[in-house]
């Protein structure tokens, strides 16, 4: 934490304890659980996104003291890393409503946070609060954006590098279990869908090509500018464009999710479509992917 500072002081001055922060998780557990009941059964989210939240509160556990934090610091993170996307609950009940946007999950996520009246100080609340709001944008924010709140936008590159891990662990299920891919494809294009069955099914091969483009130019993909699973898929893969934090691509490596989606991209279009692999496979190559 030498090189972030602010975060330290924002919570070393806020008044909690670990267990106090850890008994306000416990609130933010019975909310996850009522928003999922009121999704459909074979909703993606219902049971998906408290499972995401509990192995991100994992990860910052362990790596927590890798990123130079100390119990209490790590139990902060774990309540961040816990807590950020409980609006995409909001957000599967918002869809299933037809509600149209402009909305956002990070900031359904954060008046969620609001309602169950986060303890600790206001620069605490503040700084985490931030971190939430921006841990969806397709791009890391820079400090103008958060604010100049400097803790917040801290702590929103460390929640973004960590759900990035947690998101590459999931590659094998997204690709190798029909089910969830079924359920992925039906929540990520459930409007499109209306008039275009088609979207976001198996097309072998990236749809639309041009995503390739922004792909080799290393830049974050757009998943309501995927129009293919497989191109789906390739916006997981250019998470790795948005790292901020250097100490996070050997865990997203270990995860083995990225050779898994190469594998799946070799599958689908390898045959069908050999330029287009090779235009992935020569990006990540400078990422340690094999």
């Amino acid at each position: 934490m030498e090189r972030n500072p602010a975060v330290r002081a924002v919570i070393a001055g806020s008044g909690l304890t670990a267990q106090e922060i850890d008994d306000f998780g416990l609130l933010v557990l019975e909310r996850y659980k009522k928003l999922g009941q009121r999704l459909p059964e074979n909703h993606a989210w219902k049971e998906g996104k408290l499972i995401h939240a509990l192995k991100g509160k994992e990860e910052a556990t362990t790596l927590g003291p890798e990123l130079g934090m100390n119990d209490l610091e790590t139990s902060a993170l774990g309540l961040l890393l816990f807590s950020h996307d409980i609006g995409r609950l909001v957000e599967g009940l918002r869809k299933e409503a037809g509600e149209p946007k402009p909305w956002e999950h990070g900031t359904d996520s954060v008046k969620e946070l609001q309602a169950l009246n986060m303890p600790g100080s206001s620069e605490f609340s503040q700084a985490m609060y931030m971190a939430i709001e921006h841990h969806a944008d397709m791009k890391t924010p820079d400090l103008a954006a958060c604010d100049n709140n400097e803790a917040g936008y801290a702590l929103s590159t460390i929640l973004r590098d960590l759900d990035k891990i947690a998101g590459f662990e999931k590659a094998d299920k997204y690709v190798n279990d029909p089910g969830e891919k079924r359920r992925q494809i039906e929540v990520n294009w459930k409007k499109a869908r209306e008039t275009d069955p088609t979207v976001g099914e198996e097309h072998q091969g990236i749809v639309p090509e041009s995503l390739l483009d922004i792909f080799e130019s290393r830049q974050p993909l757009k998943r309501d500018d995927c129009l293919s699973y497989e191109a789906f898929m390739l916006q997981l893969m250019a998470w790795f464009f948005d790292v901020t934090n250097a100490e996070i691509y050997p865990h997203i490596l270990a995860t083995g999710g990225p050779r898994v989606l190469m594998t799946y991209f070799e599958q689908q279009f390898g045959q069908t479509h050999p330029d287009q692999l090779a235009r992935i496979r020569a990006v990540v190559t400078d990422f340690g992917v094999d």
